[in-house]
């Protein structure tokens, strides 16, 4: 049956489940390891910039401090980590949506009563 347009379950249904909050509904997340790859960057750029601006070097022979942080950010390119850089969201297992209060307590009550068992 419908009420003005809408199907008379949506309500109930939106109650159940929310949006993600972690992963803002997408389902995934990015991978800790990538994650702490990219802020070693950033700072590695950070530092980088603050040698050049502190030794006034713009072009030519680079100080040896400017030498060594463009070599750290080298090897730090090349270090990338293995793996995807986005992986399913731990939170809501990838689906990006995560029950409610009023869900968590519909899915004990039919996991109680059989209609419901966990997945494996």
């Amino acid at each position: 049956m419908r009420e003005n347009g809408r199907d008379e379950w949506s309500g109930l249904l939106e109650a159940l489940e929310d949006v993600c909050a972690v992963c803002g509904g997408r389902g995934t997340v990015d991978s800790p390891d990538w994650r702490a790859w990219y802020e070693r960057a950033e700072e590695l750029a950070r530092v980088a910039e603050a040698a050049r601006r502190a030794t006034g070097f713009t072009e030519g022979d680079a100080p040896a401090i400017v030498t060594a942080v463009e070599r750290a950010i080298g090897d730090h390119t090349a270090a990338r980590p293995a793996g995807d850089r986005r992986i399913p969201c731990p939170t809501c297992g990838g689906t990006g949506r995560v029950l409610t209060p009023l869900g968590t307590r519909l899915a004990e009550l039919l996991t109680r009563h059989g209609f419901h068992r966990e997945c494996p």
